[in-house]
């Protein structure tokens, strides 16, 4: 018996050394101390196959490796996972369709005027690689027999998820994985300027996410970088009611509206423009690139010109397109500058050749391009977009723009005078421009 619960006592020894073992050599040393304390003299050992001192103590089959021992931990701490909670559109956006189910028949020529308008083309779905269609009169550029799909790229239709613009001056694409096509330096080319029918770089071999439906779509909802709407387009950052500016986008959500069939529950929309023709936070600021004023910033330009009481809505109708005001439904423009400045008058040189617009609305802007007139001193450079600061800047020395001490280029209040003339005076020098100017509304 007493054999019997030594050899008890030793497999107990060793079954704890297995299960419990695993730490450092000074637990192992501990263990096998123990297994000594039990079976130390030969009085006590059964056999030497059964119990030998030298198999316990240092037997290497016995003994079981640190590193073939698992120790459970004593606690268990479980790190907070985080959780991606994509944004969702809010159901209170109804759609174009249910606007039009009234107002087709109410008003038709202000729903002809919105469809063949700039702001139903921001941003254009590419469906089964055929691209967007866009209205006869705009710019042709895809349908062109000797254009070419982002060259060098091997990119066709089929890559294309949407195209931005693409309606007046020019087009960008978004591929199928949701960021915007930037290129690499090999083959820059990724943005088509309808204008010279020509590609060029934009944001050349940067990642560059779709983050920009807040004034491209309808009922825009930003998602985090971490958290895409769709797992399978990661770069494409938000959801949307609709992937135009459609009714809703400047009158609001119109669910409530639709219901009750109040005028009351719905936005005007006149003052929305402000929203999106802006560029950054301070509306005391108009920021500049490259000695033009970039585009949309028409609502920062308004507020620093003498028309800054006025909305956009007492010129323009936000429905109709001011690109192809000739050709497109509707009027863009919708108000003569006569209407307010009846008193204003042109000598004779100028009555009935150049318009207001012509001098007072020089292209200060850029979008897509830009083109310089004259050389030194008296050269201008041109962009693609009439400016909306409307005072011409009569001192020798003006300029366009202006850097701060850091660098930073804003666009000044008024225009050097020569901007005025210099599209039709092409030799004539800023000393000429300036005597001019004060003669244009005289004799």
């Amino acid at each position: 018996m007493r054999g019997l619960r030594l050899l008890a006592a030793v497999v107990l020894v060793l079954f704890g050394s297995v299960a419990c073992g695993g730490g450092s050599d000074d637990k192992k040393s501990d263990d096998v101390t123990g297994m000594a304390d039990v079976v130390a003299d030969d009085d006590l050992a059964i056999g030497d196959d059964v119990v030998a001192d030298d198999d316990v103590a240092v037997d290497d089959d016995t003994a079981v490796p640190d590193e073939d021992v698992v120790v459970p931990p004593e606690d268990v701490v479980e790190e907070d996972v985080p959780t991606c909670e994509p944004p969702t559109v809010d159901p209170n956006y109804v759609g174009v369709q249910k606007c039009l189910s009234c107002h087709a028949g109410m008003h038709p020529e202000i729903v002809a005027a919105w469809e063949n308008s700039g702001h139903n083309f921001k941003l254009n779905k590419v469906v089964d690689g055929t691209p967007p269609v866009y209205p006869e009169f705009a710019t042709k550029w895809y349908s062109e027999d000797d254009f070419e799909l982002l060259p060098g790229l091997g990119v066709t239709w089929n890559d294309v998820i949407y195209v931005i613009g693409g309606y007046g001056w020019k087009a960008r694409f978004v591929g199928t994985d949701g960021y915007i096509i930037t290129g690499n330096e090999d083959n820059p080319g990724v943005q088509f300027n309808l204008d010279t029918q020509e590609y060029v770089g934009y944001h050349t071999g940067e990642t560059k996410a779709y983050n920009c439906g807040a004034c491209h779509t309808t009922g825009w909802v930003a998602a985090e970088a971490d958290c895409p709407p769709n797992p399978d387009m990661p770069g494409f950052l938000g959801v949307y009611s609709e992937n135009a500016i459609t009714c809703e986008g400047c009158h609001g959500p119109g669910a409530d509206h639709a219901a009750a069939g109040d005028k009351a529950l719905i936005g005007k929309g006149s003052d929305s423009c402000g929203n999106c023709h802006i560029r950054g936070a301070d509306m005391a600021v108009i920021p500049a690139k490259g000695g033009l004023t970039q585009h949309h910033e028409q609502y920062q330009e308004m507020l620093a010109s003498p028309h800054k009481d006025l909305g956009c809505s007492a010129c323009h109708d936000a429905h109709a397109s001011s690109k192809y005001d000739d050709d497109a439904p509707g009027e863009g423009v919708r108000t003569a500058c006569v209407t307010c400045h009846a008193d204003v008058t042109v000598n004779d040189k100028h009555n009935g050749i150049a318009t207001c617009v012509d001098c007072h609305m020089s292209a200060t802007t850029k979008s897509a391009t830009s083109h310089t007139i004259g050389e030194g001193d008296d050269a201008v450079l041109y962009g693609d977009i009439a400016g909306h600061l409307f005072r011409l800047n009569t001192e020798a020395g003006a300029t366009l723009t202006s850097k701060d001490a850091d660098g930073a280029e804003t666009t000044n209040s008024a225009v050097p005078v020569l901007y005025a003339c210099k599209k039709c005076h092409a030799n004539k020098t800023v000393g000429e421009a300036i005597e001019g100017a004060e003669l244009i509304h005289g004799e």
